[in-house]
């Protein structure tokens, strides 16, 4: 009898606290409904219903208050955006934050085209590739996909990419469409530009490590000096470090100065986004790497501003 009591007083004593991260199961980025786990997957659909921000993705991404990171400096009011409004998915977010916290590195992220989830897991397409400077198409049937029917081809990629004449749809040799990839703004560490061979490869590996890729039928081996795989999603090295940023000539000026919005993923503290020129040129300004672009290039941008990429419904063709 005492060594049952003895084990019920000890049952009541208070248990440690346990943090648990958040489950890392695919959330419904492109509009799955959340399934408990025991019960049984039905049969897609071809047509899936419009994108919603995962519940746990709304918590942490709640809006909260303004933050002074130095005298006279206020970043913006909201934490970085939903995941899916800016082209990533829940995983790429976690992998792109964690990448930041283990290496110490700020990693700015630009906004991509949201049509990109409808691809990233496919067959037969690929991340679009340094040099391709055709942009993806936002409103057709073939949206998040590089499209060259009502602009045209411009491929300084040496990977010969064509375009069909009736769709548009631009291809690689061996057939494969081309999707977004991820796009770095920026990579530094106390304000330094942290160069792409010390960054490029582990990250690439991370991601790959974190989510799902696409599977182009390009041959899985390297194909730059930075070792890029076809399917990796990073293809090339951050704008800020680009050569021809501030060269309005370059390609017809498509990717003359800074090109916000921005989302920033800090080893400590909150990720934020900047949606304008403005708040990008304040954050430069703050690490004293304002000087990166010419005052011809910041007011360039500034009057092509487009704020942010709006929220679209994106449906599975």
């Amino acid at each position: 009898m005492n060594g049952r009591n003895n084990n019920r007083k000890s049952s009541n004593s208070i248990a440690p606290t346990v943090l648990r991260l958040p489950s890392l199961r695919p959330s419904p980025e492109l509009g799955e409904s959340v399934r408990p786990r025991d019960e049984k997957k039905e049969p897609s659909t071809k047509v899936l219903s419009p994108i919603v921000m995962p519940e746990r993705t709304r918590k942490f991404f709640k809006k909260d208050t303004p933050v002074r990171d130095s005298p006279g400096v206020t970043l913006p009011e909201e934490h970085a955006k939903p995941p899916h409004e800016v082209g990533l998915t829940t995983r790429e977010t976690v992998a792109l934050k964690s990448f930041a916290v283990r290496t110490g590195f700020d990693v700015y992220v630009r906004d991509n085209n949201p049509a990109r989830l409808l691809h990233i897991r496919s067959k037969n397409t690929r991340p679009k590739p340094v040099g391709l400077y055709t942009k993806t198409d936002k409103s057709t049937e073939f949206r998040g996909l590089v499209r060259a029917k009502e602009t045209p081809l411009v491929d300084k990629s040496g990977l010969g990419f064509v375009s069909d004449k009736d769709t548009g749809l631009v291809r690689d040799r061996q057939g494969d469409t081309v999707h977004s990839d991820i796009d770095l703004h920026r990579v530094d560490i106390h304000g330094k530009t942290v160069l792409a061979p010390e960054y490029l490869p582990k990250l690439n590996s991370h991601l790959n490590t974190f989510s799902e890729t696409s599977r182009p039928l390009a041959p899985d081996k390297p194909y730059t000096e930075l070792r890029v795989h076809p399917r990796d999603k990073i293809q090339h090295p951050a704008h800020d470090e680009w050569e021809k940023r501030n060269d309005k000539k370059y390609s017809g000026g498509i990717n003359f100065g800074p090109q916000p919005g921005v989302t920033r993923f800090s080893a400590k503290g909150r990720d934020v986004h900047f949606s304008t020129t403005k708040e990008y040129k304040e954050e430069l300004r703050r690490k004293k790497s304002e000087h990166t672009y010419t005052q011809d290039a910041w007011d360039s941008s500034a009057h092509r501003d487009p704020g942010q990429i709006p929220p679209v419904t994106i449906k599975k063709y």
